[in-house]
């Protein structure tokens, strides 16, 4: 599974918050300001570069000292989170459709 963010969603700062805004255009899937935790906007940026999602698993082992277990399930859900309120689209990675044929 790979997470691309929604075209028309701007992560910003304001008095310190990191807020997703959607523009005019985004606002169909998503017609609110969402605040992020600070750990969060860093996966955001992660996302909107195109990293893979073990990049961000492992930030959060590293960063916040935990599992792997703990970090997959924390990731997952904040990014599940985000793709059920239209800030993220889930696509299905082409190598794990190959990976279950086989």
């Amino acid at each position: 599974m790979r997470y691309i963010p929604r075209p028309g969603i701007v992560l910003t700062q304001v008095c310190g918050a990191s807020l997703l805004v959607p523009n005019r255009e985004a606002s169909q899937f998503c017609p609110h300001i969402i605040r992020l935790s600070g750990m969060m906007a860093l996966d955001w940026k992660a996302l909107c570069r195109g990293e893979e999602l073990e990049v961000i698993y492992r930030a959060h082992e590293i960063l916040k000292r935990i599992s792997r277990e703990e970090s997959v399930s924390e990731v997952d859900s904040a990014l599940s989170m985000l793709c059920e309120k239209g800030f993220l689209i889930a696509v299905e990675d082409e190598t794990e459709e190959g990976r279950s044929e086989a």
